[in-house]
């Protein structure tokens, strides 16, 4: 009796230790996409691959068909992903300098691809699990932008400079071990604010406080960068998080939170009043105005200052001309130069080759929905959706690996969330899962060594 109890509390320390080391390289994958600091050691062969290869051999430590399960789960998104890889890849072996294209339509979905099927897979050890990486990826991700706030203070508009110019590599190296990071780190954090507030107001009551502390220095982080796309998404998510914490209360706690909430909101009219005092804030509410004003006033194509209106119209026209095929090297269309993810996408592919991507994310998103838990957790998972459409419209976010990884990392729900059976498991019936052994669903009678479902208790 003695032995199988020791037995049963060693593979349960053996179990929590592999999933902490799959938690933790699979953050450092995520984060070196997501942090300046993590990011300047080097993506790609120096920090991602081993965190993922790391992440991997810990994760079938656990279980070996965790991936496999993943895989079905969300089968359609890595086929219809494929199709569109194998439709790409061919467009532009062909095509004349490339090299952006591959980067940003090839390996940018590729990578994503790879972190669902690696998030996937560890969302299959269950929600203690899926939990645990939340808070990781919370605090690492939240530290690494705050360190960047007295650089952001100091120098207003530093984080432009990593990008746009001919010395964009150079100061995004220069700045980043400061905390100072591109445009995607900032708009996908505006993005994924309100799934990091979820998991905050998830934390126990002694850390829930720091956790909410360290999404409001996220979001002043978006606001000091200047760039004025993630603080437009950043209001986005900040009604989000304001409905989805109206909603998750219930009876009298709901009702005071209710008449709190147009005090919250009166309160973002007196900030945007107080924006002029402070150079980050002062540049984004005046370029907004110029923006919105000359868009209403002589239409986008000219009254977008940036040029980008007048980019994204011009695409619209080249894809009324081929709105099939796309773009074909030497025969037919253009390769696209705007900074819409919408018209880039439309152009370069065509309305059939387009819709290959916008139906895998579709079919996560609904795979997601279908496994949300709380109302907490749907509204975060709308809000962040709804930013990520909306942000790839006006800027070149749907195929970009940090922020589809950031998504797939705070939205992924584990095995057991929600209450609709996954039809896409058919070993379940026959198997006990990992998850179901880590989260305690599956009972063992220790004198026997049957658990109470009838499966005999084997070892790895």
């Amino acid at each position: 009796m003695n032995i199988q109890h020791k037995a049963t509390r060693f593979s349960s320390r053996a179990h929590f230790r592999w999933q902490t080391a799959a938690a933790i390289f699979l953050c450092v994958a995520i984060l070196s996409f997501l942090s300046p600091q993590v990011g300047q050691l080097g993506r790609g062969l120096r920090t991602t691959l081993p965190a993922l290869v790391i992440a991997w051999f810990a994760i079938h430590q656990i279980s070996r068909r965790a991936f496999i399960s993943a895989f079905m789960r969300y089968r359609a998104a890595f086929m219809l992903g494929l199709i569109f890889l194998i439709q790409a890849g061919l467009r532009f072996a062909y095509a004349d300098n490339a090299i952006d294209l591959w980067h940003t339509f090839f390996w940018g979905p590729l990578l994503a691809l790879a972190f669902l099927l690696w998030i996937g897979a560890y969302a299959e050890l269950g929600g203690n699990a899926v939990r645990q990486f939340r808070r990781l990826l919370l605090f690492g991700w939240s530290v690494s932008l705050a360190l960047g706030l007295p650089s952001l203070l100091e120098n207003p508009g530093v984080a432009r400079t990593t990008m746009g110019n001919q010395f964009a590599v150079e100061n995004a190296a220069l700045w980043a071990p400061y905390g100072v990071g591109e445009y995607s780190v900032y708009t996908t954090a505006a993005i994924c604010l309100v799934p990091l507030f979820s998991v905050a107001f998830g934390l126990r009551r002694g850390m829930r406080w720091l956790g909410l502390v360290l999404v409001c220095l996220v979001a002043s982080a978006v606001v000091l960068s200047t760039f004025t796309m993630a603080s437009v998404l950043l209001v986005l998510s900040l009604f989000g998080i304001l409905l989805a914490w109206v909603r998750h209360a219930r009876g009298w706690s709901r009702l005071r939170r209710g008449i709190f909430a147009p005090v919250v909101i009166a309160s973002l009219f007196f900030l945007y009043s107080l924006a002029p005092l402070i150079p980050q804030s002062n540049t984004i509410v005046l370029k907004a105005e110029r923006l919105f004003g000359g868009i209403f006033t002589t239409g986008l194509a000219k009254g977008d200052e940036t040029g980008r209106g007048s980019m994204f119209v011009d695409e619209m026209k080249t894809f009324a001309n081929d709105p099939f095929l796309g773009y074909i090297p030497h025969f037919t269309g253009e390769t696209g130069y705007g900074h819409s993810s919408f018209s880039n996408s439309l152009v370069l592919f065509g309305l059939f080759g387009a819709a290959l991507w916008v139906v895998a994310l579709w079919s996560v998103f609904k795979g997601c929905l279908r496994h949300a838990g709380s109302s907490m957790e749907r509204d975060a998972l709308y809000f962040s959706w709804l930013g990520f459409v909306l942000g790839g419209i006006l800027n070149p976010l749907w195929h970009i690996t940090a922020t589809l990884g950031g998504l797939f990392a705070l939205t992924l729900p584990a095995r057991e969330m929600g209450n609709k059976p996954d039809r896409y498991s058919r070993w379940n019936k026959l198997v006990p899962s990992a998850s179901s052994i880590a989260d305690g669903q599956v009972h063992e009678d220790v004198g026997t060594g049957m658990n109470l479902n009838g499966f005999v208790r084997r070892g790895r």
